[in-house]
């Protein structure tokens, strides 16, 4: 997501409406701990290379990693993971890092007041990459900061997708400024 933002905002021959970044790690850390995400990352992509849905499902539940992110039950996490289960086995080593450092690497591109407007960012106040929001509101004092409550990484979409839904008819609608 991030490496998608940081490209998006740095093009200007697309016209955008609105941008919906929700649970993104917006950091820029140093090479070291870059390292470190991308074997916890590895490990993670690792255990949906191979098995069943439930083998991976339950090597999910009991991932440090994935409970550090999720805080709490899976199942409402069991499509992302349908869906990883299929793109992990064709991901190499190399792809899973690059994945990894997007999350890590993003350098906060300059932005108009007007498209900062249209930006609307939101996390889970418990999941690891609320702690970006903070570099974010000084960079972007324009956009719109949202919370999805107490609901993990990717839970707003995950645990409550009527909801979820509902934010994206009325950011469509222009309803959130």
């Amino acid at each position: 997501m991030c490496l998608c933002a940081s490209i998006i905002f740095r093009t200007t021959d697309i016209a955008v409406d609105r941008y919906l970044l929700d649970g993104g790690p917006f950091f820029k850390f140093p090479k070291w701990f870059r390292k470190i995400m991308q074997m916890k990352f590895k490990g993670m992509v690792h255990n949906a290379q191979y098995g069943t849905e439930e083998e991976i499902i339950e090597r999910f539940n009991s991932n440090k990693m994935v409970q550090w992110m999720i805080h709490g039950d899976i199942t409402p996490y069991k499509w992302y993971i349908k869906d990883m289960s299929l793109a992990a086995p064709h991901m190499t080593d190399e792809s899973i890092c690059n994945e990894s450092d997007a999350c890590y690497t993003f350098d906060f591109p300059e932005m108009p007041d007007e498209e900062q407007k249209k930006i609307y960012f939101t996390w889970s106040d418990n999941e690891p990459a609320v702690k970006s929001k903070k570099k974010l509101l000084n960079h972007y004092l324009h956009a719109v900061y949202g919370s999805a409550g107490n609901l993990g990484h990717a839970g707003f979409m995950s645990r409550e997708p009527d909801k979820y839904a509902e934010l994206i008819a009325k950011l469509a609608e222009e309803k959130i400024k």
